[in-house]
């Protein structure tokens, strides 16, 4: 499949940005910032940069001598050991001003702003008309006068950012949803709908996870002809997993700079909407649903869609901060439709949230073409893979290893399971935190011989076709794209009743309750007892996911959304708490 192309707008780790252009010989003062051994491998980039440049070093008189031997053609010396507005003569910086040099030079130790925040301070005093940093071992980087006044006022919000991230990105956020109110229940005038909207899709992270796989899904079939898209990614992360899903060639993907500080991302996504003037913002999970979501509406963007893709057990059990609710609360009166992947996440997003918006439901949706091959084989080869005979009953269990996932009462099903079929063997597919303390489980409830850990796996589409029956646990979910993949694959499964496993299997008969370690085995035992039934019912889930579950279904869905766009802009507000 074809790479997409990124956009990294970091500065590299090595090789200098282009010099500034400055006089044919120009006269450049030079800030003696750090040790020697760096004074002097900056005085030699300089040297490359300018060879016809002199150069003036400022430094501490009881440095003088050594300064001078580095390299400087001179060296004006004076009796504090600090650069910094506090600690400089005002003598010396009227008479550094009326030397009038054509650029300051700033050799630093590190490329952290905190540590040379005096120093920058000291150089925009002088009033110079060019600015060159030299970190060590980091590009350099030039900035005209005005230009470094501007990265001096950002690192210095940034630095505020810091201290007062939260604080600071609760009030963005709510500026944010009183715009979204006021924006929808006064909506501005109706504009023409373009030829080719422009579409920007923000994302926490491109790592592995059922947002990243919708997401491509929806990029890869979204028309090149009628929507121009570009994908902002908040963390880097695991961003090999994803990025490699994509087929589009014109779609590009950019990563927020000042991630991870909530506040600042917000005005640097608030600023990237007003340049580019999106149609239309779509944002995937939590953190970009306010982060994304209030820059975007900051910035004016006329369109802006949010998805709820999880219940929010996940911030109250396992994820805690004492925020996250208000960010919700908030969050959810920012866009101009709020959805969710799951008919269940409607009630517990509009309870956790406080608001009684509509939410449009709109599942996942896979690629049957890209999962069915999978089952070819599949069941004798897993028998050779665990070394058990071509008859053998295996159930299994597949995702990330994690407290919301609950393999813990798979573990006990299996274990419970196993009086009445002696014959049973089970697989866990996956890693996670929760690992060491399943196998443990195993070992303590006398099932570490019949049940194997298999780690993550490339192959775990073949697994599950390979299975018996299919069982989910989890104790959170939004849309489970393991069960979804299972019904392709015409695997039996059964499922806890959370969230979006209803939408799927559709039948209070494959589930059970949440944490129910007797009705989940059950229920295993009742799908093992009789093959042919369980195969009947897994062919019906099979053929009503093609009917309502598949990529292009899901896509169809956010298009007529985005269809929407510039009338929903007209449309009344909500009835909110």
């Amino acid at each position: 499949m074809a790479m997409m192309p990124v956009l990294d707008r970091r500065l590299p780790a090595s090789g200098d940005e282009p010099a500034i252009q400055l006089p044919s010989r120009p006269r450049i003062l030079v800030l003696r910032a750090c040790r020697t051994p760096q004074f002097a491998s900056a005085i030699a980039r300089l040297r490359g940069m300018y060879p016809e440049a002199h150069l003036t070093a400022l430094a501490p008189t009881n440095v003088h001598p050594e300064t001078r031997t580095a390299g400087a053609d001179d060296v004006i010396a004076y009796g504090s050991r600090r650069f910094g507005l506090l600690h400089a003569p005002f003598h010396l910086l009227a008479r550094l001003r009326r030397a009038q040099f054509d650029a300051v030079a700033v050799p630093q130790m590190t490329d952290d702003f905190a540590s040379h925040a005096n120093v920058y301070r000291f150089v925009l005093a002088l009033g110079t008309r060019a600015v060159v940093l030299l970190p060590v071992g980091v590009a350099t980087r030039s900035f005209r006068g005005t230009a470094f006044a501007r990265f001096v006022a950002w690192e210095s919000l940034l630095g505020v950012a810091r201290g007062h991230d939260v604080p600071l990105m609760l009030a963005l956020l709510t500026i944010a949803a009183v715009k979204g109110r006021w924006h929808r229940t006064w909506p501005p005038r109706s504009h023409a709908i373009p030829p080719r909207r422009r579409v920007l899709h923000i994302i926490t992270s491109l790592g592995v996870g059922g947002a990243q796989l919708q997401l491509a899904e929806l990029v890869d079939r979204t028309p090149a002809d009628q929507y121009d898209v570009e994908i902002l990614v908040l963390g880097r992360g695991d961003e090999e997993f994803s990025v490699q899903r994509f087929g589009r060639r014109d779609v590009t993907i950019d990563y927020l700079e000042a991630w991870p500080l909530l506040s600042a991302s917000i005005l640097e996504i608030a600023a990237r909407c007003r340049r580019e003037r999106y149609d239309i913002v779509h944002t995937w999970l939590f953190y970009a649903n306010f982060v994304g979501a209030a820059g975007a509406r900051l910035a004016g963007t006329p369109y802006i869609i949010s998805g709820v893709r999880n219940l929010s057990l996940w911030k109250r059990a396992w994820n805690t901060k004492w925020w996250y609710r208000l960010a919700d609360v908030l969050a959810a009166r920012v866009p101009d439709t709020l959805t969710v992947n799951a008919t269940p996440l409607v009630a517990d997003h509009q309870w956790w949230a406080c608001t009684r918006r509509d939410m449009p439901v709109v599942p996942n949706g896979l690629n049957p073409s890209r999962i069915v091959p999978a089952a070819v084989g599949a069941r004798a080869w897993l028998r050779t893979e665990l070394g058990l005979a071509a008859d053998a009953t295996v159930v299994g269990t597949v995702g990330r290893l994690a407290p919301e996932k609950a393999q813990s009462i798979f573990v006990r099903a299996v274990a419970e399971a196993r009086a009445t079929r002696p014959d049973l063997r089970a697989v866990v597919v996956g890693d996670g935190e929760c690992g060491a303390s399943l196998k443990a489980l195993a070992d303590e409830l006398g099932v570490s011989d019949i049940i194997t850990f298999m780690g993550r796996r490339a192959d775990s589409r073949r697994i599950i076709a390979g299975l018996d029956v299919f069982v989910l646990t989890s104790a959170s979910e939004g849309f489970p794209n393991v069960l979804l993949e299972a019904a392709f694959l015409g695997t039996p499964a059964i499922s806890s009743d959370v969230a979006g496993s209803v939408d799927v299997l559709d039948s209070a008969n494959d589930v059970f309750p949440v944490g129910d370690v007797d009705a989940a085995a059950a229920r295993l035992l009742d799908r093992l007892s009789c093959p042919q039934t369980a195969q009947t019912r897994a062919s019906v889930v099979r053929t009503r996911a093609y009917r309502l579950f598949t990529a292009d279904t899901m896509t169809a869905r956010w298009l007529a959304l985005y269809d929407r766009a510039p009338n929903r802009a007209c449309d009344g507000g909500d009835s909110q708490h």
